[in-house]
């Protein structure tokens, strides 16, 4: 029997959840419900009348999703979080601690239930599609939480049926096409102001999309005004001509390709650095763009971050 295949009890996703949220996103739903009932089983972590379970974007990536990218974990947790499908808190007992906690709105889901099952009075019953179990190799599950935490911080399931292999594809390769759909946007005509404005708005949404701003003002709500500054200082970036770089002039194309790179955790870099810059800076908006121009080519962040925490967690 191949390797490939499982014979234990694999993860159930419903093909109408599904439908109605994104493959991805019941995926990730699924996966959080499964340590909530293991929570609720052992009685822990139950806080303002519901059980959670905590992890950092990264853990979740490690230990559950690594068939994703990073990026693709943390954009689809973000969404649930916007469609109200997935509470998220903080009940962390060092205030250092910003690991977020999640817990499903049982509410909200009924409601969709009732909106799916209104969209398909056709009789016939929810189907499940078959994925491949997502449980991490620990001897205990029960102590998922536990193990969990001290990792600090996706990528696509094994095929099992068309639907899920071909969808999966489709996560593999967006962020290779992040440029494509750029320069999509960038080929249509701008000859009016409307269109300029509208070609604006619509690379606005891509980068808040791609870099998680408003997860990143959630999470640092006493930052929303550096954060603000740094996604206006990108967009300009990506809109000139040239870009200066320590006195050096660097073309449109060379400043977006450096821009594609960034993600998420590159701008929790940046945050970080700004905000513990000690010399004085005559040209703030010059520096910020150098630094967020600089900071795209750095390697490694994840395990920087990982690191930080760490050592935060242990004083």
């Amino acid at each position: 029997m191949s390797k490939i295949l499982f014979d234990e009890q694999p993860i159930v996703v419903s093909r109408e959840l599904a439908k109605l949220i994104g493959l991805n996103e019941a995926i990730v739903l699924q996966q959080v419900h499964y340590w909530l009932e293991i929570n609720r089983k052992a009685e822990k972590n139950f806080h303002e009348g519901r059980y959670w379970t905590y992890n950092s974007i990264r853990a979740w990536h490690e230990e559950n999703f690594d068939f994703w990218s990073l990026n693709t974990v943390q954009r689809t947790f973000a969404k649930l979080e916007k469609m109200g499908l997935l509470l998220s808190g903080n009940f962390n007992k060092d205030p250092r601690d910003k690991t977020k906690w999640y817990s499903i709105n049982e509410l909200a889901l009924k409601k969709l239930e009732k909106s799916g099952a209104t969209n398909g009075e056709n009789g016939e019953k929810p189907v499940k599609s078959m994925v491949s179990p997502i449980t991490p190799n620990w001897g205990n599950a029960l102590e998922q939480n536990g193990v969990m935490q001290n990792i600090n911080l996706g990528q696509p399931l094994p095929e099992i049926s068309t639907e899920i292999s071909t969808e999966i594809s489709k996560s593999q390769s967006v962020s290779h096409r992040d440029d494509e759909i750029i320069d999509k946007k960038e080929s249509q005509s701008i000859g009016t102001t409307t269109d300029r404005q509208t070609d604006f708005d619509r690379t606005k949404v891509f980068f808040e999309d791609k870099l998680c701003f408003d997860d990143l003002k959630v999470s640092h709500e006493f930052d929303k005004k550096l954060i603000e500054e740094i996604e206006l200082n990108i967009l300009e970036m990506y809109f000139n001509d040239y870009t200066t770089i320590k006195g050096a002039r660097k073309p449109r194309e060379i400043v977006r390709s450096a821009l594609m790179k960034l993600t998420y955790w590159h701008i929790e870099e940046l945050l970080n650095k700004y905000k513990n810059l000690t010399m004085k800076i005559t040209n703030p908006k010059a520096y910020m763009q150098t630094m967020i121009y600089n900071i795209a080519f750095e390697s490694d962040l994840a395990v920087t971050n990982q690191v930080q925490h760490d050592i935060s967690t242990d004083y």
